[in-house]
């Protein structure tokens, strides 16, 4: 390759190239919680979902190994397929129910945690009975 150097000649340089086929750029991954707020009464339940999402195809990937955890569990306990029990304490819980998976591809660097997380509150025993909400 020559290139013009600015006083009527050239400079020359040698380079390797090599050309990849297939490159595929790899997918942007989210995750989301739904609901991602909920008002429950003393005891009540609720059956989180989460989605996660290449943003890439739209498409919703399946057969992903989801972990819940509670993060404030005076706010109530969760399960592993997302459902969640409250506590009797009323309150609000920001962020106390948060779901993860491990991204399944190199996007994001392959084996990084993605996180979503759901605010819980927790109504009075008087207003959960007279639906209050």
């Amino acid at each position: 390759m020559t290139l013009p150097d600015g006083r009527g000649g050239g400079i020359t340089a040698l380079m390797d190239v090599r050309v990849l086929d297939d490159v595929q750029l790899p997918p942007s991954i989210g995750l989301n919680i739904l609901p991602r707020t909920v008002v429950v009464g003393p005891d009540q339940g609720v059956v989180f979902e989460a989605i996660a999402l290449d943003f890439q195809s739209g498409q919703r990937l399946g057969d992903i190994s989801m972990q819940w955890t509670m993060l404030d569990p005076s706010a109530g306990t969760v399960s592993q397929d997302g459902r969640f029990r409250a506590s009797v304490t009323p309150g609000i819980y920001p962020d106390a129910v948060e779901v993860s998976i491990i991204s399944p591809g190199p996007d994001r660097v392959s084996g990084e945690t993605l996180t979503a997380r759901a605010t819980i509150t927790i109504l009075d025993s008087a207003s959960s009975r007279s639906g209050v909400r």
